[in-house]
């Protein structure tokens, strides 16, 4: 096949930076790559071929022997099966086709290859870990992969928040056909962001950004400030805003910060803060809903979006997976294995209800030591019985609906070990037929 010299470049990198790891990590690179564009302090690189080959991707840069095999059988079409494997992995990614899984990761290393590089080249790697991780200027996260377990990479993202600007006027109205420009401290315009036109509710593209660097706004050629003259700037903190940005003459504030998505859940949460030009309309939020323990979502699956519609304290991440229209009950808990990782996990039918002490239940898996726990409910009475002697019509005692014999059913909620994948062969595989009586 034709590859562009971008695509091959990117994907000789990729190989240069994880030749011997797994396609999830793969995948992961490439979206550390793309994650990058136009933010933070890739604010200037509006293309992938400019981050790999400006913001420091060692491959590329010391065109390792990893990077040199890849580039060279790209340029020659000799591509082994494995460097195949990469190029159907990493394209739809290069390809901006499939969204990003890993949370927003933009660094990773890998802690082998660092500490070779600190024993060989202590003056440019004098650490065992890069600045990033450290740094207390640009502070970092370290996010948790599945399927990258076995890999020697470290993933991390910066605390980011996605804002869904709008502009209107002192009367509220939108300003439509606006000019925008997006910068940061140095005034300079964004590439990405430059000479943005507002649409007909004065809305921009959704923007990025990070805690660290604050994005501010040129509206018609005139930097948004806000009564006092203080430059409009928005921060992020981990939580996605939809703001209205009041402009009159170039002076302005933040009308409304409403929070429509929390990435990262608190355990108090707080109403969002306004400056004092806050419009008197301002959406109110039910004080009492807000500080319950429940939380409204609303997932948008074909759109790839979720709102909070209203916000609680559960700190869940919740992944809907398709497991196949025909798939048994084995087969379809195999389908989600790659989104379980190596850590214990419970498992239940999409119709159960039950009222199980789930910690109680979680300490008995742990104090057994089994690969499998199940809970066991009493066989329900389905008839009322009697005993007649043969030959006689006299009852002689009656039972109304045994409820203990002594049987015990499976009451549909387990606890598992990521092993228990090993006892399930296909999509056809039936986990209380095959894998529970091989458990057992």
């Amino acid at each position: 096949m034709n590859y562009s010299e971008d695509f091959k470049i990117f994907v000789a990198t990729i190989n240069g930076e994880a030749e011997n790891c797994g396609e999830t990590s793969w995948k992961v690179i490439a979206h550390t790559i793309r994650n990058r564009i136009g933010f933070a302090n890739w604010k200037s690189w509006s293309n992938i071929i400019q981050i790999v080959t400006k913001t420091g991707y060692d491959a590329y840069t010391q065109k390792n022997p990893p990077y040199k095999r890849a580039k060279k059988a790209l340029d020659s079409g000799d591509i082994s099966p494995k460097l195949m494997s990469l190029i159907r992995a990493v394209e739809p990614i290069f390809n901006g086709t499939e969204p990003d899984f890993t949370g927003g990761v933009v660094y990773y290393y890998s802690p082998k290859a660092q500490a070779e590089l600190h024993k060989s080249d202590p003056s440019n790697y004098p650490s065992l870990v890069p600045p990033f991780v450290v740094s207390k200027s640009n502070p970092t996260q370290q996010v948790q992969i599945p399927g990258t377990e076995k890999d020697d990479m470290r993933w991390y993202k910066v605390i980011t928040s996605i804002f869904d600007v709008s502009f209107v006027d002192n009367a509220g109205n939108p300003l439509a056909g606006a000019t925008v420009d997006v910068v940061y401290n140095d005034k300079k315009p964004v590439p990405l962001f430059k000479d943005l036109i507002t649409d007909q509710k004065g809305r921009i593209k959704k923007l990025k950004v990070c805690n660290y660097m604050g994005a501010r706004f040129k509206v018609n050629g005139v930097l948004v400030k806000d009564k006092n003259n203080k430059e409009i700037s928005l921060l992020g903190d981990g939580r996605n805003y939809a703001s209205v940005i009041v402009v009159n003459n170039g002076k302005g504030g933040v009308k409304s910060k409403t929070d429509i998505h929390n990435q990262t859940p608190s355990p108090i949460v707080q109403q969002p803060s306004s400056t004092p030009n806050t419009q008197n309309n301002e959406e109110k939020v039910d004080q009492e809903q807000m500080n319950g323990n429940t939380s409204d979502v609303t997932f948008d699956i074909k759109n790839g979006t979720t709102i909070i519609e209203r916000n609680g304290v559960e700190e869940w991440k919740v992944t809907v997976v398709d497991t196949g229209l025909d798939s048994m009950t084995g087969g379809r808990l195999a389908r989600v294995k790659k989104y379980i990782g190596n850590e214990t996990f419970m498992m239940t039918y999409g119709d159960g209800v039950g009222d199980i002490n789930i910690n109680e239940l979680l300490d008995f898996h742990k104090k057994e030591g089994a690969l499998a726990t199940v809970t066991a409910v009493k066989t329900p009475g389905r008839f009322g019985a009697f005993i007649l002697n043969p030959g006689q019509t006299k009852v002689q005692h009656f039972r109304e609906k045994a409820t203990d014999d002594g049987t015990r059913i499976n009451a549909g909620f387990f606890v598992l070990e990521p092993e228990v994948f090993n006892y399930i062969e296909n999509d056809q595989s039936v986990w209380e037929e095959d894998a529970l009586q091989r458990l057992s």
